[in-house]
């Protein structure tokens, strides 16, 4: 049995090894047109951008202790720091696609169950989905003035943008929360098992459904708790909002409130176009809302340096997270074994 769980670690271990090798393969023009062009910008440019990208992973980690918390009251917002950190590595070689997976993973080793950490990831990234649609309003209303001159064209696309917005979160308040669609999941599960085999996987997905549901309800029922949450959540895409600005503020003559307003726009249109990790629709929504305000060396510059520290960076940084995490699991399993 030992042998077959030492052996499953290191074929796992293999597994991420490969996807980092593959991750850096990819994103290697990237790291080097970064590098490339970080010699053109001021080193405080480089700090500050820097102190954004963290400032977002701390308020993310403070949000996801705070949800924790009422699961179990000994996580600590520092923990909650370095889930996030961890999650931001396997973003960035998973493009994406396993963000949601290592939260729940990385909380499951904090005392808190598969189906509860599923609830938790889902109903933080629905908050920062819909309070991503709610800033863009808001900087639509407070600028319309300035911004519906230039890019009153653009308006249905945004507004488009928001509706999906609004969709998926939705979708994943039903995910978390409603019987009626887990019913539904249950019976094509049901449909599925006309020979039996798979009773026993039906079963326990039927009790993890019913325990995130839970638990999910009761989350969402502390008001108090959600709007703390969706306030702290303006700081911290503001966080990464900054960003382009800090590496434009020389080349534009736009107001830091136009640049927030317009990278607003961005994220909400980008986040709704189907790409691994926003790769490539990012960019382009990015170069064309921004056209004008810069020159286009200069624009491609921001975008670069933006994808960068805020995709990049905390990937980085989430490293020797992961490194420690998983020598923190070993000792705990080696001195479990000795004992």
């Amino acid at each position: 049995m030992k042998a077959n769980k030492s052996r499953s670690k290191t074929i796992i271990n293999g597994i991420i090894i490969i996807i980092l090798v593959v991750a850096i393969y990819k994103y290697k023009a990237t790291f080097l047109s970064a590098f490339v062009q970080m010699k053109q910008v001021a080193l405080w440019q480089l700090l500050l951008a820097f102190l954004a990208s963290m400032i977002y992973q701390v308020i993310d980690g403070i949000n996801v202790a705070s949800l924790v918390k009422v699961h179990n009251p000994k996580f600590r917002f520092i923990d909650g720091v370095w889930c996030m950190l961890y999650t931001s590595f396997y973003r960035v070689i998973s493009f994406g696609s396993a963000q949601a997976i290592a939260t729940t993973y990385y909380l499951s080793k904090n005392d808190v169950s598969i189906s509860k950490g599923t609830g938790i990831s889902a109903i933080n990234y629905m908050l920062h989905k819909m309070m991503i649609a709610i800033l863009c309003i808001i900087f639509f209303i407070l600028g319309y003035s300035s911004i519906s001159n230039i890019y009153g064209g653009y308006f249905h696309y945004l507004i488009y943008s928001l509706i999906l917005v609004f969709i998926v979160c939705m979708l994943f308040l039903l995910f978390c929360t409603s019987e009626k669609f887990h019913n539904l999941i249950a019976k094509g599960i049901q449909k599925l098992n006309r020979n039996g085999k798979l009773d026993n996987f039906q079963t326990k997905m039927n009790e993890q459904m019913d325990e995130m549901r839970c638990s999910s309800i009761e989350l969402l029922k502390d008001k108090k708790r959600i709007a703390w949450i969706c306030f702290y959540d303006i700081f911290k895409l503001l966080s990464w909002y900054v960003i382009p600005y800090i590496f434009l503020i020389n080349s534009t003559g736009s107001s830091l409130f136009i640049c927030l307003a317009i990278m607003s726009f961005v994220v909400a249109i980008a986040g709704v176009m189907v790409a691994p990790a926003g790769i490539g629709t990012l960019e382009f929504v990015f170069m064309l809302l921004f056209a004008g305000m810069a020159s286009n060396d200069k624009l491609l510059l921001a975008i670069l340096l933006y994808r960068f520290f805020a995709f990049v960076v905390p990937g980085l940084v989430g490293v020797i997270v992961v490194i420690v995490h998983k020598l923190f699991i070993y000792k705990n399993e080696h001195y479990i074994n000795k004992v």
